[in-house]
């Protein structure tokens, strides 16, 4: 950046940080650009102008000399009085697909360029067909040559833009293409939205697109042939991949070099195939400007595997499915372990329990880091019972879960009940869990709040308390309780199973151990050399009244 430049941005500074504009500049008008603007600046900022957008019907007429922000010139004839007087740019400007024949800002002599809002380019010129000459103020400072684009259809040459573009080249199609022995044309450098079908011939060829790739509603499986390609987007993402369910693998992408606005690359519904490990997700969310749970979340990630109490085949499990996210379908018991003997670092790759979460009678486990990741726990359909409980664990001293988002909102009282051997003063509580943790001193849990709960709830005195017990009636709709994925081991009520129910979730019946009330199996068509199993169900006791 030269010293006129830096000057002026020191200035503009200062003169957004004293609300000086108009002092410093007269009555002029100022654009207001909220969500791009630098630190604090927006603030400051009169609204007379908003974000210029110039395209075909639509621009905001409004005389700004000082602009902050992206001018946006597309697909237009000529452009608008209102521009004239612009004199100071602090942003960039865009001129793409556009019919003009001139292009003039004759009173703009300073253009400061923001990286942040207008990478990689300050000036863009790309396929303006027309285009034959380009007037700017005559002390205009122009900006480095890397941050200058000429491309495409035009008529421009060295002398036709003042002042002087003699240092800079200006390119054009046909610098960019040639035509083959075939007849058809092929480009090092293409302008402008492009598909992918679009592209196959010039692929032996293609450097740099300059605009817009779509890869969407493809048969591709990964993408090796384009991962020497350079994608710089002009008006906002460079790259949109959509709905191409057979990839599994997304490696080249993070050869590509994908430059533009954030996010670079637009990515939905692309399978689960795709992604082999964490280090996927954590590149592909930084070109996509999230988070990589977020994209998990988003993507719909991760193969489920039924709750257990941990042990090491459970661990050996999740290695061996979870390449990226897994969900645990059911509750995810941590007991009796000596934490320093196990390795607990792939349970980092779990980021939901449909179940709860219970850590309890644990050695030397100073700290939940390894659930880091852990997002989401739906609790049990026990509405009495925490969905996440930690007792009895004599050398935690951290449970904190960064990404802990979702609780069961039902029942926040009986959410979360920590037991500690130390009392857990509240500006430490605000390092733990959550702030609606309810924390108790001792090993062995009182759980007060449980029972407190559960009057809320009644619940007859014989009903099992070793397990998830729900209640039904015969106008209970199976798919309201089972589409919570809780563990029901102790049914009360009428059970219908039919063949919607037993599609969506047979996995869960394995865990039912006692039905009280009666079982009905109706409109049930099995597939060949399949069946319907209860492995754990050990008693029917009928109950007139509940059926």
């Amino acid at each position: 950046m030269d010293r006129l430049s830096t000057i002026w941005i020191v200035l503009l500074s200062l003169c957004l940080r004293c609300d000086q504009f108009s002092q410093l500049f007269g009555d002029e008008h100022f654009l207001k650009y909220v969500e791009h603007l630098g630190d604090n600046a927006s603030q400051f900022l009169p609204e007379n102008c908003t974000r210029a957008f110039v395209s075909v019907g639509h621009f905001r007429q409004n005389d700004c000399e000082i602009f902050v922000g992206h001018i946006w010139i597309v697909k237009v004839r000529a452009l608008p009085d209102s521009m004239k007087k612009l004199r100071v740019l602090f942003g960039c400007i865009t001129v793409i697909d556009s019919d003009l024949r001139e292009f003039s800002l004759s009173s703009l002599h300073l253009l400061v360029y923001n990286e942040r809002i207008c990478s990689p380019y300050a000036l863009r010129f790309a396929n303006n067909k027309r285009l034959e000459r380009i007037t700017f103020h005559r002390n205009f400072k122009w900006p480095k040559e890397h941050l200058i684009l000429f491309g495409g259809q035009h008529r421009l040459t060295s002398e036709r833009i003042i002042p002087n573009w003699e240092r800079f080249p200006l390119h054009s199609r046909v610098d960019d293409c040639r035509i083959d022995e075939k007849g058809e044309e092929i480009c090092s450098v293409l302008y402008g939205t492009w598909h992918y079908n679009k592209i196959l011939n010039h692929l032996p060829t293609l450097k740099r697109i300059e605009g817009h790739l779509i890869i969407r509603y493809t048969t591709l499986s990964n993408f090796s042939e384009l991962e020497n390609l350079t994608i710089i987007g002009l008006s906002g993402s460079a790259l949109t991949i959509e709905h191409n369910y057979h990839l599994t693998d997304v490696s080249s992408l993070f050869k590509m070099n994908i430059r533009g606005p954030t996010p670079r690359v637009k990515w939905d519904l692309n399978g689960n195939k795709w992604c082999r490990s964490e280090m996927d997700l954590l590149l592909l969310s930084r070109l996509t400007g999230g988070d990589a749970l977020t994209l998990a979340f988003q993507t719909f990630l991760g193969t489920s595997i039924n709750g257990s109490v941990l042990d090491q085949g459970f661990l050996d499990e999740v290695k061996m499915k979870c390449r990226c996210f897994c969900k645990i379908q059911g509750d995810l018991v941590i007991k009796g372990l000596d934490a320093s003997t196990i390795d607990l670092s792939p349970l980092r790759r779990i980021h939901t329990i449909f179940g709860r979460l219970r850590i309890f009678n644990n050695a030397r486990l100073h700290s939940l880091s390894f659930l880091e990741n852990l997002a989401m726990v739906t609790g049990s359909l026990a509405t009495y019972e925490p969905a996440i409980e930690i007792h009895g664990n004599k050398d935690l001293t951290d449970i904190y879960l960064k990404n802990l988002r979702d609780l069961p909102k039902n029942t926040p009282e009986t959410a979360v009940e920590v037991y500690t051997t130390w009392e857990v003063d509240q500006d430490q509580r605000r390092n733990y869990l959550i702030t609606k943790a309810h924390f108790f001193v001792g090993d062995i849990p009182n759980n007060f709040i449980a029972r407190e709960a559960q009057s809320k709830y009644p619940v007859s005195e014989e009903q099992p308390r070793n397990g998830s017990a729900c209640l039904f009636s015969s106008r209970t709709k199976w798919r309201t309780f089972w589409s919570l994925l809780g563990i029901c081991r102790h049914v009360y009520g009428d059970m219908k199973v039919n063949y919607d129910f037993w599609i969506r979730y047979k996995h869960l019946l394995t865990e039912l151990q006692t039905i009280t009330g009666c079982m009905t199996i109706e409109g049930l068509y099995l597939e060949r050399n399949s069946s319907l199993r209860f492995p754990n169900l050990t008693a029917i006791t009928y109950d007139a009244a509940l059926c």
